[in-house]
């Protein structure tokens, strides 16, 4: 590990490459899948919580590791800490492998039934040798991407006891899946004034700065209708939860229409922000129902 300031740049780059913010929220989505299936919430499903934390941190370490030439070619990922060098591949590599392990033991042995620690498997399987190395190949990489990202929901939800076929486990993986889309174009239209390198796939040769703005509205409206169709399928909380719901599935497709489309230039920080606390307000409803 390249410490040449002292302790802080070697912890800030763990930090950096556990993509800490990403993976607490893939814990909260799994924590939201447990909580729902219980109907309560519990220290049970704060270690849930914890052992998917602990595989995200492991798959994120090793995407970094998979990607190291691929990010060198990119403005966005070129200084990410493996591409720079102040992290060591050897580190990187035993810090994933603590990781995972330690997340999918905790789904074995710490909750009945082998269905939760199979999904973790899953879920790492469709991240680091799915949608890693298919981005690199085909556009297509983006579907076991988008399923790698539904997959959290559904262990917290397989690790309560959950029917896997229940129609709220479905519609919670729906709303994450089309959440996701958005997500992803909202990066590609950050980085509309660079150019993909011709080696690799990318949607910013076929979708123009309009377009990408125009796929982010769709998806956006796709997300929102899959929030209600959660409140109208009979898994809604209560009265002013729902109505808090409808304004947040409202308001998410106004407010990112509004600020895509504007004369001056979009804050894509605040799409971003918009898109990320749209999700948050839908899960934070779920789990105030049952504190």
């Amino acid at each position: 590990m390249n410490n040449r300031n002292g302790v802080f740049p070697g912890l800030k780059s763990i930090l950096e490459v556990i993509k800490f913010s990403l993976c607490l929220h893939i814990s909260t989505s799994a924590v939201f899948g447990f909580v729902m299936a219980k109907q309560e919430v519990s220290v049970q499903a704060l270690w849930l919580g914890g052992f998917v934390l602990l595989l995200a941190w492991g798959c994120a370490v090793l995407n970094n590791i998979q990607d190291i030439s691929y990010d060198r070619c990119f403005a966005r990922t070129w200084n990410r800490v493996l591409v720079t060098g102040r992290l060591s591949q050897s580190f990187a590599y035993g810090l994933a492998s603590v990781f995972i392990f330690s997340g999918l033991a905790g789904l074995w042995f710490c909750f009945e039934g082998i269905l939760p620690v199979s999904f973790g498997i899953l879920a790492l399987g469709c991240y680091n040798f799915l949608y890693t190395p298919l981005k690199k190949k085909t556009l297509l990489g983006i579907i076991p991407g988008t399923i790698s990202g539904m997959l959290p929901p559904l262990i917290g939800w397989s690790a309560a006891g959950g029917y896997l076929f229940d129609s709220q486990i479905i519609i919670i993986m729906m709303v994450l899946g089309l959440w996701q889309i958005p997500h992803f174009f909202l990066i590609l239209l950050k980085q509309q004034g660079t150019k993909p390198p011709n080696a690799y796939p990318s949607f910013k040769r076929i979708f123009s700065s309009f377009d990408l703005k125009l796929q982010i509205l769709i998806w956006c409206g796709l997300y929102s209708l899959s929030i209600f169709f959660y409140l109208i399928s009979g898994n809604s909380p209560s009265f002013y939860l729902s109505w808090l719901l409808v304004l947040n599935a409202f308001g998410v497709v106004a407010w990112m229409g509004i600020k895509l489309f504007e004369s001056k230039a979009s804050s894509y920080k605040q799409l971003f922000i918009t898109i990320n606390l749209s999700l948050i307000i839908f899960m934070a409803a779920g789990l105030y129902e049952y504190l």
